[in-house]
């Protein structure tokens, strides 16, 4: 039994192949896909990650192609290797904690749980400077980075006029952190849902679903148990993700946390 590590990659790549490498060398199966824009590199990419690279989306943050782009390194590394128990999603600045070994033991002596950090709207726990239930009640159209007038100019015309789309029959939108490891049975449930077509239109035109999307779809089809994430990560009071340096060598260690992001590239002693 094995694990496949599902990876999202940018600007700067060598790290992500550095870390791959780490897992391939130790039997784990890794895919990658390389966000469309740095395209050129895939070749470089696969040589020396010694993993498979997908690059057909262009992923900017927040859009439904990192959602898309997930599920195909899903589909893919579980119709390489029959034998894996879980997919763990990671980014390109993420690190392991824990050395491949431990992390295919522990996989396999939890074989059916999900891990996975999941919110329901109304808990409000999760969102520390931003929309919650407007997340999926609103439509979404324009950039929150790179088109921001737009973006909230929409918001506030919605509001106004009172936009209230509803989810899907039977859909109970859910929100957490973006890196899960999830359970064979329950990604193979995902991938087949008959809906899949209209839970994605919905997902296309909610906000930041790639926070949203897997925390849903795992509400709707796991059956086994659920534990938190693996990957340890920190947001400041405006949900900016925290960037570790070298210095925080001892809080990671002590953290207990399979993975860790997200990890400033120049950190060499981390990277050690």
């Amino acid at each position: 039994m094995s694990v496949g590590i599902a990876m999202l990659v940018h600007d700067p790549v060598e790290r992500s192949a550095q870390v791959a490498r780490h897992f391939v060398n130790a039997g784990a199966k890794v895919a990658l896909h390389l966000d469309r824009r740095f395209s050129k590199r895939r070749g470089w990419l696969a040589d020396h990650a010694g993993a498979d690279v997908i690059s057909r989306y262009r992923c900017p943050w927040g859009g439904f192609n990192l959602v898309a782009a997930t599920r195909d390194l899903v589909r893919h590394l579980l119709e390489r290797d029959p034998s894996l128990s879980h997919v763990v999603l990671l980014s390109g600045t993420c690190l392991p904690l824990w050395t491949p070994e431990r992390l295919m033991q522990f996989c396999a002596d939890h074989r059916e749980t999900d891990f996975i950090d999941m919110h329901r709207v109304e808990d409000g726990a999760w969102v520390r400077d931003g929309l919650t239930v407007e997340r999926f009640s609103l439509y979404h159209p324009f950039s929150y980075r790179h088109q921001r007038r737009l973006f909230e100019a929409s918001v506030a015309l919605q509001r106004r006029i009172g936009v209230s789309r509803s989810e899907p029959s039977g859909l109970i939108p859910h929100f957490g952190s973006q890196w899960w490891a999830l359970s064979r049975p329950t990604l193979q449930r995902i991938l087949a849902d008959p809906m899949g077509p209209k839970i994605d239109g919905f997902f296309s035109s909610a906000f930041i679903p790639d926070e949203s999307y897997f925390q849903t779809m795992t509400a709707r089809h796991g059956t086994g148990p659920r534990a938190p994430s693996l990957t340890v990560s920190r947001f400041d009071d405006q949900g900016r993700p925290f960037t570790f340096y070298d210095d925080h060598q001892d809080l990671l260690a002590s953290s207990g946390a399979a993975f860790a992001r997200k990890i400033w590239p120049g950190a060499d002693g981390l990277y050690r």
